[in-house]
């Protein structure tokens, strides 16, 4: 159960459970009602404790031998609407194959290119407001 291997780890880890609790940004009675199995941590908590335990979300859950998925709302219609665009975008682009697979260049391409384009992004948001600060001072030299 994913209560046991919480509270080995956090025993053998030497944590008490606030300060695994404040590791994790949570309260110390999220983790109790976990260890009880009262209650599952939620996906993003879930990834966070395998990666404090240095495991994968996946060896996490193996280990856990809960069946039981983590507090997941189902995906609204416009989700899986969105996900649908995103994969066939995704098989256009050459980052999905046919047979299923990941192009593992072209994802490192498209993450370098998708950082190049937030840089330049953050770079403009900067510049127009630097640009309309300009245009405001302008604005009133000529006025007088």
């Amino acid at each position: 159960m994913l209560g046991d291997v919480i509270r080995n780890y956090r025993i053998n880890a030497g944590y008490s459970r606030d300060g695994f609790a404040k590791l994790l940004d949570v309260s110390g009675p999220a983790v109790t009602r976990w260890e009880h199995g009262t209650s599952n941590p939620s996906a993003k908590t879930f990834a966070k404790i395998a990666r404090v335990m240095g495991l994968s979300v996946e060896e996490l859950y193996r280990l856990s031998g809960d069946r039981s998925t983590p507090d997941i709302p189902p995906p609204t219609q416009a989700q899986l609407t969105d996900m649908m665009h995103f994969t066939k975008a995704l098989v256009e682009l050459g980052v999905v194959l046919p047979d299923g697979t990941i192009d593992a260049q072209m994802l490192d391409l498209m993450k370098n290119a998708a950082k190049t384009l937030r840089f330049f992004c953050k770079l403009s948001a900067k510049n127009t407001s630097v640009d309309n600060d300009e245009e405001v001072k302008h604005d009133k030299t000529e006025s007088k």
